[in-house]
């Protein structure tokens, strides 16, 4: 091979893919294989000036090793993927019923419907600081909405609302920046189930029990909804800003960074036992999906993960 091939090799070799999109590379030899997390192989098509074009759509993202047929390694591919242009300010992300992903966008964008790595407008119209599984959302204008259809239909007045549920009677729980949680009854009726609080900002249900952040305090609360009755729930959890409850009981939570320290995804046993499961500096939202895989939102980064709740690695599901 010449000096000006080798050089050529170099240069034509790309480390960056997208998921499905052709990858191209000018390579020495005709048969290659790229080992990742499944096993391609691919003949290239020779060139006039010597040498071949190979071309793989890599089907996952990861990082796939490029090698010839022989073993000799031609270099690393990192596979990320694509970007969506819906995704432009995702802020808070729940998963529904059917196991699609909502991510609600705060100041531009419309409430996305995520299903098979492709997003589509679920409904425009709000702002969203968070949403629920069950389509209610908090909106930037401090009322409560629910998606209807392809629209957003306003359940409430102006709260101050910054997070909702929803149970199956038609009650509305939302989370108030100045320190309260308050339950709207279908009716109208409006009670304070919990003052006091530190800027709480996301609560969630699980069985006959609403899970609430407060914030400030470093605490997750749990109030029984039977008997009103609130207590603390599991350890430090740092400075919480999003929530959700898996099926088993396990209460999953995002922190934010604070003076230097802290930022990620923690993780509650329904026993109330309180640990670390990844450290990450943008995350702010967190999504259980009703077979228990976790879903993490990166605000700044435009990134929507899931978590491997055993090793605390992330797998790009979209990105803006």
């Amino acid at each position: 091979m010449s000096p000006y091939f080798l050089a050529a090799v170099v240069a034509a070799f790309p480390h960056s893919a997208a998921v499905g999109v052709p990858w191209q590379a000018t390579v020495g030899v005709r048969a290659v294989v790229a080992d990742g997390p499944s096993t391609l192989r691919a003949t290239g098509t020779p060139l006039r000036r010597g040498g071949y074009r190979v071309t793989f759509r890599f089907p996952q993202p990861g990082t796939w090793r490029v090698r010839t047929a022989g073993g000799k390694g031609l270099g690393v591919v990192r596979v990320d993927v694509r970007r969506d242009p819906l995704l432009v300010d995702p802020f808070a992300i729940a998963v529904d019923a059917d196991g699609a992903l909502l991510v609600g966008q705060r100041d531009t964008g419309p409430l996305l419907r995520l299903a098979g790595g492709r997003a589509r407008v679920a409904a425009r119209g709000v702002g969203v600081f968070h949403v629920a599984p069950s389509g209610y959302v908090a909106a930037s204008d401090g009322a409560v909405y629910r998606l209807a259809g392809s629209a957003f239909e306003r359940v409430t007045p102006t709260l101050d609302a910054n997070a909702v549920a929803a149970d199956g009677a038609g009650n509305i729980y939302v989370t108030i920046y100045d320190g309260f949680v308050k339950r709207i009854a279908p009716g109208g009726a409006v009670k304070t189930l919990a003052s006091g609080l530190e800027h709480p900002h996301s609560l969630a249900l699980g069985d006959g029990v609403l899970y609430v952040a407060d914030t400030e305090a470093r605490r997750l609360r749990r109030i029984d909804l039977a008997t009103g009755a609130m207590t603390a729930f599991g350890g430090d959890v740092g400075i919480v800003v999003a929530l959700a409850v898996a099926p088993d009981g396990t209460v999953w939570s995002v922190d934010v960074p604070r003076d230097g320290a802290g930022g990620g995804v923690m993780r509650t046993t329904r026993d109330g036992i309180t640990g670390r499961v990844s450290t990450l500096r943008d995350a702010n939202g967190i999504a259980v999906a009703p077979g228990g895989a976790v879903y993490v939102n990166r605000w700044q980064a435009k990134r929507i993960d899931r978590l491997d709740v055993r090793t605390g690695r992330l797998e790009p599901i979209a990105r803006g």
